[in-house]
Order: structure tokens, then C-alpha cells, then sequence
């Protein structure tokens, strides 16, 4: 590749066209530039994994095989859920999975009926939400088959939530109100521009 970066076209000879090597020099040095970014992008996911292979092997030392987190977890890998949102969704009752997930200062605020601990549930929407608008174009259908969240994914979240709630006093909460909240979380889980990642993958 390097040797091809070098190379000069002689203009004085025949039926040579020296625009259409300049094209070709631009479209390989695209492509350099594109490979890049793709193997970038691939060291993060394989360091993302490792983080939620250790995050599983940590699950099951403490937890049974049958544990809803881990039975959610597992459902969720075998559809194929990317691990930074398995992860992102997990955050939210293990400060220590929270560290590793990026959340861009620039996020919109999001707004949930005031209850306890409301920042630490609203970093964590912002968390999911960010995830979600972060999935390649070709997971898309992994995480929305039909345009809807996946069921597994959308289990994993109520599990833990569900766990979220638990933490708070429950004078403080009732039942249609953990499920009032639950369902408007889910509400502010929004569904990535489709078309925006659609483009993509024509590129």
C-alpha cells in the first residue's frame, strides 16, 4: 500500500488519464482511512466483551444459573443484544459496571416523576439511551425486531429495575407506581433514526 502511494503516473504517455489516477489515489486513501476506524471500532466492542465475559463469570460465581439477572443477561447475548447495552443496562445497581460505560457530556437531560435517587436513574437513561443510539446500523434488528425492543432486552431492563425499585422504602412506592415508572423508562428508551443507520450500512 505504501509503494502504491508512491506511485506516479508518467502524463506524457499514451492514452493514460491522469485524473482517473488521482480518483483512485482518493478512493484508497478513503478506504485506508475507513479501515482504520473499522479496526478502532473493533478494538473497543472486543474490549466491551471482555468486560461483560467478566462481568458474566463474576454473576455466576455469586449468583445460580437461574438467577433472573443471569437468565436475562444470557437471553440477551444469545440474541445477539450488543454488550455495551447489556452492560449499560446492568449499571444500574453495580456502580463499579457504571465506571465503564461513557456517557457524552452533551446528552439531553432526561425527566422521570420525581422519586429517591432520581440523578442515579436519569444517568442511567442516559447511559441506555446513548448505548442504543451508538449500536452499529447491522445490530439494529438484534435490538428492534418488528421496530419494537427485543423481549429479552426489554426483560433484562425490568429485572433490573425492579432491583432499582427494591432499594427504595416502600412507604415511598406502590406497586402501580413501580409500575408507572417502569413503563415510562421503557417510553424514554427511544428507537434510534432508522433511516440515519439504514444509510450507513449503503455507504
Amino acid at each position: 500500500m505504501n509503494n502504491l502511494e508512491n506511485f506516479h503516473v508518467n502524463e506524457g504517455a499514451d492514452n493514460i488519464d491522469s485524473g482517473a489516477f488521482e480518483r483512485l489515489r482518493e478512493k484508497m486513501a478513503q478506504a485506508r482511512a475507513q479501515i482504520k476506524r473499522d479496526k478502532k471500532q473493533e478494538a473497543s466492542q472486543v474490549k466491551k466483551d471482555d468486560i461483560l465475559f467478566n462481568v458474566l463469570i463474576e454473576f455466576i460465581k455469586h449468583f445460580p444459573s437461574d438467577h433472573p439477572l443471569v437468565k436475562g443477561i444470557v437471553s440477551c447475548l444469545s440474541s445477539n443484544v450488543p454488550s455495551l447495552v447489556i452492560l449499560s443496562v446492568i449499571s444500574l445497581n453495580y456502580s463499579s459496571i457504571a465506571k465503564a460505560i461513557p456517557v457524552p457530556e452533551d446528552a439531553k437531560e432526561i425527566q422521570i416523576a420525581q422519586i429517591p435517587d432520581i440523578n442515579k436513574l436519569v444517568n442511567w437513561l442516559k447511559k441506555v439511551n446513548y448505548s442504543l443510539s451508538d449500536i452499529k446500523a447491522s445490530d439494529i434488528p438484534k435490538v428492534y425486531p418488528k421496530g419494537e425492543l427485543s423481549p429479552s432486552l426489554r426483560g433484562l431492563i425490568v429485572h433490573t429495575l425492579s432491583e432499582f425499585f427494591k432499594t427504595i422504602p416502600e412507604e415511598e412506592l406502590s406497586v402501580e407506581k413501580v409500575e408507572g415508572y417502569t413503563q415510562s423508562i421503557l417510553t424514554q428508551i427511544h428507537k434510534p433514526d432508522l433511516t440515519q443507520k439504514t444509510d450507513e450500512l449503503t455507504d
